[in-house]
């Protein structure tokens, strides 16, 4: 799966949006970063550590302050 960036979800009751970026910004990085949850998140990466294979661009996801 491959969210678009401007695309909002939902995961563990917490609101994300998904943005350009890189692996530092991520509400996941640190968490459950490598592959885990990817079915929900989507692929964040071209080429990289994750073996994940975007087409666009590099994104993150951004906590959406409550």
């Amino acid at each position: 799966m491959e969210r678009k960036i401007g695309d909002v979800f939902t995961f563990d009751g917490k609101q994300l949006e998904v943005i350009e970026g890189d692996c530092w910004n991520c509400y996941f990085f640190g968490k459950l970063c490598f592959e885990t949850y990817v079915d929900i998140r989507g692929v964040c990466r071209i080429k990289g550590v994750c073996s994940d294979d975007r087409m666009d661009k590099d994104i993150c996801y951004k906590l959406i302050e409550e």
